[in-house]
């Protein structure tokens, strides 16, 4: 006969064999000195773990470097920002966010690291290597690309259809991710 313990409503089943060494007291007491503890020392660690320490500040559009601001002016023309912000990764550079649900990250010197268009909207084309637009239009024309990011390694492209498609720097597809 398995041995329950009822520690505030939980109802935890032991290991049958203990029976046959221990109590049921001492198998009540023995979890609450174990399982207490553990959550004492998880509890903290879970919270640190989801705290807001990035360092994110707000700044105002002409604190952007000129290169982001020429970038912005240029693939966004009218578009209302909603915040901007230095840092917003830990690692420096800036992220702009416009009122539609676009986004553009760009690095300390202002160059664009990452790309997501408004939903339902396709990134401009502008700003995609054009081996990459002759891939999309040859391999998914009924797609288009809804974000972009570079990296020193090359392009990770996400489509319309949710493709998660991987091209090197010289914009030739290398795999699907």
């Amino acid at each position: 006969m398995p041995v329950y313990c009822r520690m505030h409503g939980i109802r935890i089943q032991l290991i049958p064999l203990l029976n046959v060494y221990l109590n049921k007291q001492y198998i009540c007491i023995m979890t609450k000195k174990i399982l207490y503890p553990v959550f004492l020392v998880l509890l903290p660690l879970f919270a640190i773990s989801c705290s807001d320490d990035d360092d994110a500040t707000a700044i105002n559009f002409d604190e952007l470097p000129e290169q982001a601001q020429t970038f912005i002016d240029t693939y966004f023309p009218g578009a209302s920002i909603q915040n901007v912000q230095s840092n917003p990764f830990g690692y420096g550079g800036y992220e702009v966010d416009f009122i539609n649900g676009a986004e553009v990250d760009f690095d300390n010197e202002g160059n664009w690291t990452s790309v997501e268009a408004a939903y339902g909207s396709a990134v401009p084309d502008g700003i995609v290597p054009l081996s990459i637009l002759s891939y999309m239009d040859i391999n998914y024309p009924s797609q288009y690309i809804t974000e972009i990011e570079q990296n020193v390694w090359g392009y990770h492209v996400e489509t319309s259809a949710d493709l998660e498609l991987v091209f090197d720097q010289s914009g030739n597809f290398l795999r699907y991710d």
